[in-house]
């Protein structure tokens, strides 16, 4: 059997590492001993969820993937629902990236109306005019 030799520099420094690792276990022990004090009643309220979150951020805009995300859908499911006009839903020009309120979305899983989950007032298409319309060409 071999018999490992050490120098008085490594011994010294083990000593120094040992003594070092009990005085952080002793902190340990200190800090988990220590009485905590019950929550009052103002630290409930302000740790409630209502009180961390704006009372918009459930109904914040949610792209067509992070859409396909929340409702545990494909993404093109998603983006053929917004064309269709079965998930209501947002583009600031013809062909540009979908926008849609996480409202919306839970009102196309529950199948209902989801200009009302949206918050959208009740607006005509101005592509699709009635045959009346005054500024209708022929």
């Amino acid at each position: 059997m071999r018999r490992v030799t050490t120098t008085p520099e490594l011994s010294e420094a083990g000593d120094r590492l040992v003594a070092a690792f009990g005085d952080f276990i002793t902190s340990l022990v200190d800090y988990l001993e220590k009485p905590t004090n019950p929550p009052t009643s103002a630290d409930v309220t302000a740790a409630s969820p209502a009180a961390a979150f704006p009372a918009d951020a459930s109904n914040k805009w949610l792209t067509a993937l992070e859409a396909a995300k929340h409702a545990r859908r494909n993404h093109i499911t998603v983006l053929k629902a917004l064309g269709s006009g079965e998930l209501h839903g947002h583009q600031n020009r013809r062909g540009g990236r979908w926008q849609v309120k996480r409202n919306a979305v839970d009102a196309w899983i529950e199948h209902s109306d989801g200009a009302k989950a949206c918050g959208c007032r009740d607006i005509t298409d101005r592509r699709h005019r009635s045959d009346n319309s005054p500024n209708r060409r022929a």
